[in-house]
């Protein structure tokens, strides 16, 4: 679709058929697709080990940690006057505080 949006087919030049496909057609249109058995050895045969691709995984962990501090930091600069809104550090703090709050709660009923 987007080759005949942008491509006109004034730019295309015929390719020529030889003496071959002149004969059938068909033929040269078709190309037979060779099969290639993958051999399967089998795990630590001597197979190489890759290294790992550390590009890949900044690529996976930047993004989602950059938008996490961006959040925080529009939220830190966002309630810095405010008095009735929590600023990121009392949350964390309240956070800390509720989770310890349960695992004693939970130590002390015997369930953990």
């Amino acid at each position: 679709m987007v080759s005949a949006v942008f491509h006109s087919p004034l730019d295309t030049t015929p390719v020529p058929l030889t003496a071959k496909s002149k004969e059938n057609p068909a033929r040269a249109v078709v190309a037979s697709p060779k099969v290639v058995a993958a051999k399967s050895d089998p795990p630590g045969a001597g197979a190489e080990r890759l290294p790992f691709d550390w590009r890949g995984l900044w690529l996976k962990v930047l993004p989602p940690v950059a938008g996490v501090a961006l959040l925080v930091g529009v939220w830190f600069l966002l309630t810095l006057k405010s008095t009735s809104f929590p600023t990121p550090g009392q949350t964390f703090e309240a956070a800390i505080r509720s989770t310890k709050r349960d695992r004693t709660t939970r130590a002390s009923a015997g369930t953990s």
